[in-house]
């Protein structure tokens, strides 16, 4: 809330805010303004300015109903898995993780990405659905996940390997099926905003803007392995977190009956956790809103532990988790006495240069 009213916290987002704007005059993206994302994050914006207006406090009420959305899916998924006490902690722990220590000030691809990213995880681990009807959603929402940010089509391509090996082995007909289901429903989105391109003969803008830009940035970056050591001193050692959450994982897969439901329901999330630090670490670069993208495991893997302190002594627990969440929420406090200062001197709350220089 307090992060509504400054003008910029990221040009990443007055980017997005400038193209989404062009759709809306009537351009697509990458023929009149240009940027390095593919087009599904423009268009994100574009309905975001046409549904909720042009003005910054807009734009990010739209990216706060994407992290409530995220939230309210982070607590179904962990629900199949877990006690309704470790699920609603990790949407809390969600919410909260996402805030400006991970650079979520601003609108962000990540806040916007998550959304179908954590729908689809929802789909494999709770939908009762017919299982082609099922796949093809997965793959819509992979894709859509895709389009916003092209480093989560390593998620999509794992998840994609381990449904065909678990078709394998099933030794099912029906469930080749499936795979051709995922193969359509990631196709559809991808086609859908391809034809735009197609049918105006910028094809050769498509391509370059959405795969050759986004490939030559990545390798013109550092190595997965150094970004995946730096993790374990300058991201406040994310990189312990994830190396203990996939033991945790990876032993909670062993205790459960082979085949059985819940080991696939956490075969799944360890594909995604996996797979989501991997397409992170494959950018080559190591801004700290990149880890937007894997908050939702880390608030359930930070949860299972708080509850695991909070049930060997109670007071001791909630003492470490109060404590936890207050300095971990130190920036936001801190938006909130810029805010009250303007709030009292009877000032606009809207602050930031870009407004003093369009009043001038």
């Amino acid at each position: 809330m307090p992060f509504f009213f400054r003008a910029t916290f990221d040009w990443d987002e007055s980017t997005f805010i400038l193209v989404g704007q062009s759709i809306l005059d009537g351009n697509l993206p990458y023929v009149e303004l240009w940027d390095l994302k593919p087009p599904l994050t423009f268009f994100s914006f574009a309905f975001a300015i046409l549904a909720f207006g042009k003005s910054i406090i807009s734009i990010r009420l739209f990216g706060t109903l994407c992290v409530i959305v995220a939230a309210t899916l982070t607590y179904y998924i962990c629900r199949a898995l877990w006690s309704s006490k470790v699920s609603l902690l990790a949407a809390i722990l969600f919410i909260v993780l996402t805030g400006p220590r991970m650079g979520g000030e601003s609108v962000m691809t990540e806040h916007l990405a998550i959304v179908p990213l954590l729908g689809a995880l929802a789909l494999l681990v709770r939908s009762n659905q017919a299982a082609n009807i099922k796949f093809f959603l997965v793959g819509c929402l992979m894709s859509s996940a895709c389009m916003i940010r092209l480093n989560l089509a390593y998620v999509a391509l794992i998840l994609g390997i381990y449904i065909v090996v678990d078709s394998i082995i099933c030794s099912d007909q029906n469930k080749y099926w499936s795979i051709i289901a995922y193969i359509i429903g990631f196709s559809v989105p991808v086609i859908s905003l391809y034809l735009p391109y197609l049918i105006t003969n910028n094809s050769e803008i498509f391509k370059l803007s959405v795969l050759d830009a986004s490939l030559s940035y990545s390798h013109s970056q550092q190595p997965a392995w150094k970004l995946f050591l730096r993790q374990f001193r300058n991201s406040n050692l994310w990189g312990m977190i994830f190396v203990i959450g996939c033991l945790q994982i990876s032993r909670l897969i062993k205790q459960e009956k082979l085949f059985s439901l819940k080991q696939k329901q956490l075969i799944y999330c360890f594909i995604f956790f996996i797979s989501t630090e991997l397409s992170i670490l494959k950018i080559g670069a190591d801004y700290d809103h990149y880890l937007i993208q894997i908050a939702p495991f880390f608030a359930v893997i930070l949860s299972s532990w708080f509850i695991g302190i909070l049930n060997l002594n109670l007071k001791a627990g909630y003492f470490i988790l109060i404590l936890c969440l207050t300095l971990w929420s130190t920036p936001t406090f801190n938006e909130y006495i810029v805010i009250g200062n303007l709030w009292v001197s009877q000032k606009s709350l809207s602050y930031g240069k870009e407004f003093e220089l369009a009043q001038y």
